[in-house]
């Protein structure tokens, strides 16, 4: 066979092809790194509530997240309002972190964010799910880790569907939604629940720019509790 250029080339090409359609399946791209880093806000922002997502994660946390907030704290004089939801998991295994986060001048709403946060076949709304365990466990859990959980519950991947409305409401909680989940990037508008990972899964710029975004508004935006947004 005579390989002309033309030929060479459409091999090397078939090649380059292959190798990254394989690399693809060995080391799939984190989720949150195909989101927006970008944080967009609609004109007139003055009230926001900062949730921040603990789910289990191998990676350390996102301290500079949790440091800016101090750091407002220290700036207005009393501990600003946030709330954390947090899987029993990541709690289990980041005990040093948890220390560190409630060393700072912040007043923590706890959030329930299930036992193990599963994901596969819709997340909490797969039927296989015990769904009544990763609720309550996660406050056995959260309690035996000095947290005193809320009246709240956050689902993983904000996924649920009316019967586990249903459920979670006859166990005495509240679905802690979001309208600008910063990872998939939606805007940040007056009077949004914000949401942001803090189990150093998101992408570093999204965490680095609502950092950003903070100091640049910290003079005009209040952080408020998330009981006066969310019902």
């Amino acid at each position: 066979m005579i390989f002309t250029r033309q030929t060479v080339s459409f091999f090397a090409f078939l090649f380059i092809l292959i190798f990254f359609a394989f690399g693809c399946v060995k080391s799939p791209v984190k989720v949150a790194e195909l989101f927006s880093s970008e944080i967009k806000t609609s004109p007139a922002v003055e009230n926001i509530a900062v949730t921040i997502d603990l789910c289990p994660s191998s990676h350390p946390y996102a301290k500079e997240l949790f440091n800016a907030l101090g750091s407002i704290s220290k700036r207005v004089g009393k501990p600003v309002p946030i709330a954390v939801c947090v899987s029993g998991r990541w709690l289990e295994r980041h005990q040093s972190e948890l220390a560190a986060i409630r060393r700072l001048n912040l007043n923590i709403t706890w959030v329930n964010h299930s036992y193990s946060h599963p994901v596969d076949h819709d997340f909490l709304n797969n039927p296989d799910v015990n769904f009544n365990y990763e609720v309550l466990h996660n406050v056995k859990v959260m309690e035996r880790y000095g947290l005193k959980p809320s009246k709240y519950f956050r689902f993983p991947g904000l996924r649920h569907n009316q019967q586990r409305l249903a459920e979670l409401k006859q166990m005495g909680y509240i679905s802690l939604d979001a309208d600008a989940w910063l990872g998939k990037g939606q805007p940040i508008k007056n009077g949004s629940i914000v949401l942001i990972h803090g189990n150093g899964n998101e992408s570093p710029k999204v965490v680095k720019n609502f950092i950003i975004f903070l100091k640049k508004n910290g003079q005009k935006i209040v952080l408020v509790p998330i009981s006066s947004l969310a019902r």
